[in-house]
C-alpha cells in the first residue's frame, strides 16, 4: 500500500501514512474526543466538563454528577425528621424512619407515657415508676426511705393484726398477746394463780399431755425440764414459801 500524505485533523500538521490515519500523535487523537461541552452537578451545582467522541464519551456525557463523592450522597440523601419527644427538626439519612433524635430522647419519652406519678410512703415526695414497678405495694422514692420505713410492727399495728385473739405454734402450745406481749397461756395462767411471776428456771406441765388444754386443774408447776423433775406446792399462797416434793 502507498503512503499518503495528508493533514492532521487536530494539529494541521502533515502526516504520511498509510491507510486511515487520521491524526499525527496520540496526544492529537485524545484531543479530538475532548469537547467544550460541560454540565451541573445536580448535587452541588458545580460545573464540570463532559465530551468525547467515543463510547466512554458518550457515557460522560450520560453524568449527571460532578464525583463519586456528590453521586453517593444524592443517593442517600439526608431527610428531615421531627422528634416526636421534643419536636425539634434532626436529619436521617436512607429509607428508614426514626421517631427520635437521641435514646435518650426516647427513653425521656417513654418514661411521660408509661410511669406514674406515686407518693412516698415514709416523706411524702412525689415521685415517677413504671407502671409495673411495684403495683399495690408500698412506695419509696430512694433507698433510704425503704430502709427506714421497714419497721415490723406487732400486736394491733402489724399490717395483718385481726383485733386479737389466741394463736398456736407447731409444738401445740397457746400464745395470746398481753399488754402488747406475746406469751404462753398456760405461764400467764399458772402466773394469775400463784399472784406472781414464774422464774426463768421453772416450768409449767400439762398433766393430761394436751397442750391446748391450759385449765388450771390441768397445770403443773415443776423445775426444770419436763419429765423426771420435782413438784413445786406453795406453803403460803401469794408468798415465796414453796415446797419441793418428788414426783
Amino acid at each position: 500500500m502507498l503512503r499518503q500524505i495528508k493533514a492532521c485533523e487536530s494539529c494541521g500538521n502533515e502526516i504520511t501514512s498509510r491507510g486511515a490515519t487520521r491524526f499525527c500523535s496520540r496526544k492529537c487523537s485524545a484531543a479530538s474526543r475532548k469537547t467544550s461541552e460541560t454540565k451541573i452537578c445536580e448535587h452541588c451545582g458545580t460545573i464540570f466538563p463532559v465530551g468525547g467522541g467515543s463510547s466512554r464519551g458518550r457515557k460522560s456525557r450520560a453524568r449527571r454528577f460532578c464525583s463519586h463523592k456528590c453521586a453517593g450522597a444524592a443517593r442517600n440523601l439526608k431527610k428531615v425528621r421531627i422528634c416526636k419527644g421534643c419536636g425539634i427538626e434532626f436529619y436521617r439519612r436512607g429509607h428508614n424512619q426514626p421517631k427520635y433524635h437521641s435514646a435518650q430522647c426516647a427513653h425521656n419519652h417513654a418514661s411521660e407515657i408509661h410511669k406514674i406519678t406515686l407518693t412516698c410512703d415514709r416523706c411524702g415526695k412525689t415521685f415517677a415508676r413504671w407502671r409495673s414497678q411495684r403495683a399495690g405495694k408500698k412506695h419509696y422514692c430512694s433507698g433510704e426511705c425503704r430502709a427506714a420505713g421497714r419497721v415490723y410492727a406487732t400486736g394491733k399495728y402489724h399490717p395483718q393484726w385481726k383485733g386479737g385473739g389466741r394463736w398456736s405454734n407447731p409444738q401445740g402450745y397457746i400464745y395470746f398477746e398481753v399488754n402488747g406481749v406475746r406469751k404462753l397461756e398456760h405461764r400467764v395462767i399458772m402466773e394469775q394463780h400463784l399472784g406472781r411471776c414464774l422464774e426463768t428456771w421453772e416450768t409449767v406441765h400439762h398433766i393430761n399431755g394436751d397442750r391446748a388444754d391450759n385449765r388450771i386443774e390441768n397445770l403443773q408447776l415443776r423445775q426444770g425440764k419436763h419429765g423426771t423433775g420435782k413438784v413445786h406446792k406453795c406453803a403460803d399462797c401469794g408468798s415465796q414459801n414453796i415446797l419441793t416434793e418428788k414426783i
